[in-house]
């Protein structure tokens, strides 16, 4: 049986890397820039990712704006990187989007009638951006393989950047909870 109160779960502006994509060439992150002092990278990392930044329409590796400007080591990094290396954020996405053998999101049988709704800001870092052709692409790959997922909708906030809760709430709150694909 579904739980009474989700009948949407969203993931909100997700990296490529996350849901497992591989990255275009010649990608850029303040992270990991050799020119910057190690103290400096996390700095750069938080202007990079609170910028509006313009790529093209239809979202492809040679129409978005790979490089913008000029890795903080730590706990965080790390653990990011081994979930990267080890396949983890692709297991976890697999485990989300797909249903067990036998089963589909019609069946409205506990969770998997729950809706996932994929929220991304179009003025967001590549790689948020990148995922987009990356999931449309996996999700075609399922319907002509006939692998079941339960209701992925992806959801682009217009105009919006990674912070898009701060800066566009009413937006993104549409974008949430609303019925459209694009907000």
């Amino acid at each position: 049986m579904r739980p009474r109160s989700a009948t949407r779960v969203v993931a909100y502006d997700g990296v490529a890397a996350f849901y497992g994509y591989s990255n275009p060439p010649a990608t850029y992150h303040p992270r990991y820039d050799p020119t910057l002092a190690l103290s400096e990278r996390m700095q750069k990392f938080h202007e990079w990712v609170a910028a509006y930044h313009t790529h093209g329409d239809p979202i492809e590796a040679n129409t978005m704006t790979l490089r913008h400007g000029p890795s903080a080591a730590g706990s965080d990094s790390f653990i990011s990187q081994m979930c990267m290396k080890h396949g983890l954020y692709k297991r976890l996405k697999n485990a989300a989007f797909y249903l067990p053998s036998g089963r589909s999101a019609e069946s409205n049988d506990g969770w998997d009638a729950v809706e996932l709704r994929v929220l991304w800001c179009d003025q967001s870092v590549w790689s948020v951006v990148w995922a987009v052709p990356c999931l449309s692409e996996e999700l075609e790959e399922a319907k002509r393989t006939r692998r079941h997922t339960r209701k992925i909708t992806p959801v682009r906030v217009r105009g919006a950047s990674h912070l898009a809760h701060w800066d566009h709430l009413k937006k993104t709150m549409r974008a949430f909870l609303g019925n459209e694909d694009e907000a």
